[in-house]
């Protein structure tokens, strides 16, 4: 895809546009729109994706690369939708006994959060992992996570039609543990008893649920 030429300024460029550019995205796309001062944040209930995720660069020969500008909402939202990342990573699925929403925030609130899986650092607890998005893969279902302060880490699962939301935690959960293995500062992880989120719907209950976990900034 093209790239943007105005990604850093999309806030400012938007808002002259439409005060509520966000919020009109979102209507149109179900993704919140995150912009930070060097990158812009695609959010969905499902996990999180960079907006230049798709777009090719190319410097091979001075900056070659092919641009666009976007200056409205909804040449935003289109640009969005033609993105086959946001695609694969950013929309809800339904996996059998659950959605691919749950499953993510099951991740969050049942392996990545609880107090027994976070590192005592002296008085603080520390998260070593975050998930980005999950993406189906053939007969598997890939989680990109962030293993913090070390490298991001793309771990592959098997999954088949009847398995339940636990089954595929524990295989997550042995997944991380397996790359961490070495790490001495890194316990195992285990998988805690938890209860699903209700998957929010509006704007604003997208963006609680985010801010509540400090799962990415959302910059409004």
């Amino acid at each position: 895809m093209k790239a943007i030429s105005n990604i850093q300024y999309i806030n400012n460029d938007l808002r002259q546009a439409d005060p509520d550019w966000q919020k009109t995205v979102f209507a149109e796309t179900g993704v919140i729109v995150s912009p930070l001062i060097r990158y812009v944040t695609l959010i969905s209930t499902c996990g999180f994706i960079d907006l230049d995720s798709d777009a090719v660069y190319s410097y091979a020969d001075g900056d070659s690369t092919e641009y666009c500008t976007i200056e409205t909402p909804q040449q935003l939202a289109e640009y969005i939708r033609e993105m086959p990342s946001c695609s694969s990573c950013l929309s809800d699925v339904d996996l059998g006994g659950f959605t691919k929403s749950q499953l993510y925030w099951a991740v969050w609130n049942r392996i990545i959060l609880p107090e027994c899986n976070r590192r005592r650092d002296g008085e603080d607890l520390v998260q070593d992992w975050s998930l980005r998005y999950i993406r189906s893969e053939g007969d598997s279902l890939v989680f990109m996570f962030d293993l913090i302060e070390y490298d991001e880490a793309e771990l592959e699962v098997g999954f088949e039609p009847g398995d339940s939301l636990d089954d595929v935690l524990f295989r997550v959960c042995g997944a991380m543990n397996s790359v961490t293995a070495d790490i001495e500062e890194i316990a195992d992880y285990s998988v805690a008893d938890g209860e699903a989120d209700a998957i929010p719907g509006t704007y604003e209950e997208v963006i609680k649920l985010y801010d509540r976990r400090d799962v990415v900034f959302v910059g409004i």
